[in-house]
């Protein structure tokens, strides 16, 4: 298993965050990292996901969503080429309070199966970076909004 994180401390509500995160339509206008994903964030959905590492390859995959806690957790697990074994895939999003109208928020990634040592270096820094791009993207995007 592989496991990758990145957080970051935005001054926004947990609401305002969530609202971003959630609205998948809108992640095309600001999000680097996961241009696309289509479907709705509600448990038990079925969404479509496309990621693009900084200088990778673009990966979609079929994803369900999992864990949906209003304002605090956001999770899909999916399967890279649809075949379960070879590359699985959970994503997710914790917010968690600070004080007064500050969060912060983790993204988590974690990748199990045949093809993660194989897949090893695209999975690595380059997600690394696209997590923390899109951290960067989704803090001033929310500030902005407050």
């Amino acid at each position: 298993m592989k496991e990758i994180t990145s957080e970051v401390e935005v001054r926004a509500s947990a609401e305002k965050v969530w609202q971003l995160l959630t609205d998948f339509r809108s992640y095309r206008n600001w999000n680097p990292f996961i241009p696309r994903v289509e479907g709705i964030a509600k448990t038990d959905a079925r969404i479509s996901v496309q990621t693009q590492p900084p200088g990778g390859r673009a990966l979609s995959y079929r994803a369900i969503v999992v864990r949906v806690v209003k304002p605090k957790e956001l999770r899909w697990v999916g399967r890279l080429y649809g075949i379960p074994g070879l590359c699985n895939c959970s994503f997710s999003f914790t917010i968690e309070p600070l004080d007064g109208e500050r969060v912060k928020v983790v993204q988590k990634q974690s990748y199990s199966g045949l093809l993660v040592p194989l897949l090893g270096r695209m999975l690595g820094a380059g997600v690394q970076r696209g997590l923390e791009q899109m951290n960067q993207a989704l803090k001033e995007r929310a500030e902005a909004a407050s």
